[in-house]
């Protein structure tokens, strides 16, 4: 059996993705996970977390309806649905654990004009430090230069 995660922030957008996904084949179990837009800074101070949580459950209650109105009645039976915390990384190891290793992660998500979206994936441990080595060893090198030349 095939199992998708479906990472979903506008129901318009994504719907004719996912109803094309689940013409395919009935042995699909989909997780549609609904990805609700982060609060700016200044609308968000005044919020608290109850207040934060309520906000993403309301976002997400009308993003589903939204997908059930555009999506076909045979391809409703066959989703599951959650709603993301961030960051979307941690969403995709809790989904990874209840669901298996084979989960495949497709981002559906519309990207904003100039903004980089979030990755669904952590970057692997040893990667952070990587792009620190070459500015490192160029700064040590030119160092060590100006030492021999005083």
């Amino acid at each position: 059996m095939d199992r998708f995660a479906l990472y979903v922030n506008d129901a318009a957008h994504a719907a004719p993705m996912i109803a094309a996904l689940l013409v395919g084949g009935a042995d699909r179990a989909c997780t549609v996970v609904l990805c609700p837009p982060r609060l700016s800074h200044h609308a968000g101070r005044f919020l608290s977390d109850r207040q934060r949580r309520q906000w993403r459950t309301t976002w997400s209650d009308r993003a589903q309806g939204e997908l059930l109105s555009l999506l076909p009645a045979s391809a409703v039976s066959q989703l599951n649905w959650a709603t993301a915390d961030h960051p979307l990384h941690r969403t995709a190891g809790r989904l990874r654990r209840q669901q298996g290793a084979g989960l495949r992660l497709l981002d559906l998500r519309r990207s904003a004009a100039g903004a980089t979206p979030a990755a669904l994936e952590a970057p692997p441990v040893g990667r952070q430090q990587a792009g620190w080595g070459a500015p490192a060893a160029v700064a040590t090198s030119v160092a060590a230069v100006l030492a021999l030349v005083d």
